[in-house]
């Protein structure tokens, strides 16, 4: 999975570094598309509307960030405000996910159709 994301990220900064997404951009991606079938894997609580989750950092106000030669064993979630870090962690809360980590990990795997290692 961590390598989908980084070639991803790679693929979107060759075709235009300026509307690029940080990894945390791709999280709120993920969450936000799957956010139904993500509360439905941890809790049987009626699904309730995707859109609009998070606030969002504007586009021209995204922080430098420190490359990493290796792909990461957990995704960094730079790229993303302070509300929308507790937002991920009140979802999964919310939805009985059990961490903020596994709450992003099962929403890249749905968004980048990867398979549990």
């Amino acid at each position: 999975m961590y390598t989908a994301l980084r070639q991803l990220t790679l693929e979107e900064r060759q075709r235009d570094r300026a509307t690029a997404r940080p990894y945390g951009q791709v999280v709120l991606d993920a969450v936000e598309r799957h956010a139904g079938e993500l509360q439905r894997h941890w809790s049987t609580a009626e699904p309730q509307a995707s859109a609009g989750l998070f606030k969002r950092r504007e586009a021209g106000a995204q922080p430098r960030r420190r490359r990493h030669s290796e792909i990461q064993a957990r995704v960094p979630l730079a790229g993303i405000i302070a509300s929308d870090t507790a937002t991920l962690d009140a979802l999964a809360e919310e939805w009985s996910a059990g961490s903020r980590s596994a709450l992003v990990e099962h929403a890249l795997r749905l968004y980048l159709d990867v398979r549990p290692d």
